[in-house]
């Protein structure tokens, strides 16, 4: 459902070919898969000694798509933002 609803936001009826969905989910899914295990490689190389993934491991193969890098660090930028402001409003006795 949620590749269907990206679709949409792009552009796509609101209800797209089921197949277009499979495949489009297909794609991402390969594409996710094969990010992962370069960064884990990278991550291996790093420390063979430790399994983490760091968010440098991943920006790493971001590098050539300058669009989708600049994305991915401005989302970790806004994560940032949002987990000091949650630390900021714990420690004022606000709502958690």
């Amino acid at each position: 459902m949620i590749v269907a609803d990206i679709m949409y936001s792009f552009g796509d009826v609101k209800t797209p070919n089921p197949a277009s969905v499979e495949l489009l989910e297909e794609y991402l899914m390969d594409y996710m898969e094969s990010l992962l295990m370069k960064a884990y490689q990278r991550a291996i190389r790093r420390d063979p000694f430790s399994t983490k993934l760091l968010k440098d491991d991943l920006l790493y193969f971001l590098k050539d798509n300058s669009k989708v890098l600049a994305r991915a660090t401005y989302m970790l930028k806004i994560e940032k933002e949002f987990s000091r402001d949650k630390k900021i409003m714990g420690d004022m006795g606000g709502p958690s």
